[in-house]
């Protein structure tokens, strides 16, 4: 087994595992705070590629190309002191500071002064039976590139039915982009949900903009029940009255559902009854302060916060000042910056052409065309790194050029033939 360290007794170590929203950005902001000849960051996650998740929609169904919405991590840490490691980490020695990592060609363990948990949360698939063996999930970028293969083989010489488990932020989303994607071929789309309506959490002005889009759309929407069973065939509902209905599937795509990865469980940390890290104000772990975590992974105690890439953004300017300071001083954990959370509003996805977006209070709504612009706008300026938000609006212009020339010439080319 290999061992990263540094001898020298001024070098410190800090190790983030996760490579999403809330790792790579504290990484990156940490990385412009500290000095490299006396501090290392690494980053650790088994894929190659950063995804940024709103686009995750659009990359399924053939609307953004993959080095806009998944970039390299090679690229995006290019010019950094980063030190990026392909691998998953498999287990953490809080006693000795240790993690331990395992790749396809080896396996190695880290020494570290403050570890950074950014693991994310995983698709608890086992919670419906049959799930695991016939649903086609959607989180990853492997599940985006998997489910955009699954609709490039859609027969199109007979009806398809694709049946969505979720009707959150994710299936809603999911459902107008394959809508917009395949709306030329015999395919049908339905949407199944637990609670009373879909988009239970959102903000009315973005719900009834949904609501009036998958109507549009003829998507049609099942709440109030459960999935009791899923095969190859398709889905058995449970009403709320305990009725119960086979709906056929030629497609199940689950978005329902998420638990803590098996490196959270194993940890013998605090942790909130759902299973995530418990962690303080200033994202440290409630048990360890040299531990933090960060994202759908942890908890912050008496302040429950929503799962988004938003929360987890702002959370990473908090902790990489928390790092900093803790790496330049014996500062205690009383003193350190705790984290508030701002909410700037939320954007809903509808298609390439169409989304709505609520900001401060509900003060700033748009919906449609300007706010698909918008929101592409406003991603491409968050993404990690400048050239990539250089690269993004460059991309999204390019394809909003496509789309404007293939409407005038009467061609649609978003669409999946």
């Amino acid at each position: 087994m290999t061992k990263f360290s540094h001898n020298c007794p001024q070098f410190r170590n800090v190790c983030v595992i996760g490579g999403g929203f809330g790792g790579l950005y504290t990484a990156l902001k940490l990385s412009k705070l500290v000095d490299p000849r006396t501090t290392r960051i690494y980053l650790i996650d088994p894929k190659n590629r950063f995804m940024f998740l709103p686009l995750l929609y659009e990359l399924a169904a053939g609307l953004a190309a993959i080095d806009e919405a998944a970039p390299l991590y090679e690229n995006l840490l290019a010019g950094s002191s980063i030190k990026y490691i392909q691998g998953a980490a498999t287990r953490i020695d809080t006693a000795n500071k240790l993690c331990f990592i395992s790749s396809d060609e080896d396996s190695a363990s880290i020494s570290y002064d403050f570890l950074v948990i950014a693991v994310g949360s995983r698709p608890r698939l086992e919670i419906i039976p049959g799930a695991r063996e016939h649903c086609t999930p959607f989180y990853s970028l492997s599940d985006a590139l998997v489910l955009r293969q699954r609709l490039q083989e859609i027969p199109k010489d007979r009806p398809y039915h694709i049946v969505i488990l979720g009707g959150s932020y994710s299936g809603v989303e999911l459902a107008m982009n394959l809508f917009k994607s395949l709306r030329h071929n015999n395919v049908t789309i339905t949407i199944i949900d637990r609670h009373d309506h879909i988009l239970p959490m959102s903000a009315e002005f973005n719900f009834k903009n949904a609501q009036s889009a998958l109507t549009a759309a003829r998507i049609a929407i099942q709440c109030n029940c459960t999935v009791s069973n899923v095969s190859s065939h398709g889905i058995q509902l449970v009403s709320s009255s305990g009725e119960s209905e086979f709906l056929e599937s030629d497609m199940t795509i689950f978005t329902a559902g998420t638990g803590q990865s098996q490196l959270v469980q194993s940890l013998s940390l605090q942790k909130h009854p759902p299973g995530r890290l418990l962690v303080k104000s200033t994202l440290q772990s409630i048990d360890d302060d040299c531990i933090f975590a960060i994202g759908d992974c942890c908890s912050i105690q008496d302040d429950p916060l929503p799962s988004n890439a938003q929360v987890a953004m702002q959370q990473a300017d908090t902790l990489a000042f928390n790092l900093f300071t803790q790496l330049h001083s014996e500062t205690s954990s009383e003193e350190l910056d705790p984290f508030q959370y701002l909410s700037l509003g939320e954007m809903i996805s509808l298609g390439p052409d169409n989304a709505s977006i609520t900001s401060l209070g509900g003060l700033v709504t748009i919906r449609g065309l300007l706010a698909a612009l918008g929101r592409r706008l406003l991603y491409a300026a968050r993404m990690p790194t400048y050239y990539q938000a250089a690269w993004s609006i460059a991309m999204f212009v390019a394809s909003s050029l496509r789309r404007l020339i293939s409407k005038m010439t009467g061609h649609d080319s978003s669409c999946n033939r």
